[in-house]
């Protein structure tokens, strides 16, 4: 389901003129049990809310430019899509040129599983719990529950992650990382740093450690949750959130 557009909005500055536009989309949850998201250009934001029962989508298409002409063509050129399909919602989008791009900001139900992929965007996610993969220039991560990944670019990665027994965490990134987990379960955690950059880990109750440059590994108890952490051109940072 697709539905009109909602407003339309020039603005302009001595730099360049921006034309957006807006969307809305409304699914109730019953059935719906995994967030997918392919975007070329642009943003996305979920929030997880426990009393909700429907997903809420609000978008903005926009372009921008130099020129209003080539800013309303840029923003004409957007296509984009919200449909399900089973227990799939999915949303898509791609943008023909450069300036221009598609942000969707969802709200829902805190249960459910996310695949979401920005090749050229942001992702910020909060309040879920499921099984996650967030691919994005950068991603920002609050309360997300479960096993979750997390392929980022230069952006870098800024998460609060709260594994559960089993479950496995796998960072990847091209900037800083910043993760927080909870203190004392059976982490196994392993960090690829880039030597020329820091490397930091507060001790979150291991019972064996190694280190070498560029390089941590932390066991606790029987390790039976697994974190890996691969990262160039950046920090790493590990820290307990209680």
């Amino acid at each position: 389901m697709r539905s009109a557009l909602l407003t339309l909005a020039v603005f302009s500055t001595s730099a360049c003129t921006v034309v957006e536009s807006d969307f809305g989309e409304s699914y109730p949850a019953t059935g719906i049990s995994t967030l997918a998201a392919d975007v070329v250009q642009g943003d996305i934001d979920v929030q997880g809310l426990p009393s909700s029962t429907a997903f809420r989508i609000e978008g903005r298409t926009f372009g921008y430019s130099m020129s209003s002409d080539n800013a309303e063509r840029n923003e004409d050129a957007n296509t984009w899509d919200v449909s399900r399909e089973g227990d799939l919602l999915t949303m898509w989008s791609r943008s023909e040129y450069m300036g221009a791009g598609v942000d969707f900001d969802v709200q829902g139900p805190s249960q459910v599983h996310t695949s979401l992929i920005t090749d050229s965007g942001r992702i910020d996610i909060s309040d879920v719990q499921g099984t996650h993969y967030l691919e994005a220039t950068g991603v920002t991560a609050d309360n997300v529950i479960g096993s979750t990944t997390i392929i980022a670019g230069n952006g870098g990665v800024n998460a609060t992650l709260v594994p559960l027994t089993s479950d496995t965490i796998y960072i990847e990134s091209n900037d800083d990382v910043v993760l927080r987990v909870p203190w004392g379960m059976d982490y196994d955690l392993q960090i690829w740093g880039d030597p020329e950059y820091t490397l930091t880990v507060h001790d979150l109750g291991f019972s064996s450690v190694a280190e070498t440059p560029g390089y941590f590994a932390g066991v606790r108890g029987r390790g039976t949750t697994t974190i890996d952490i691969v990262v160039t051109n950046g920090n790493v940072t590990v820290i307990d959130t209680w």
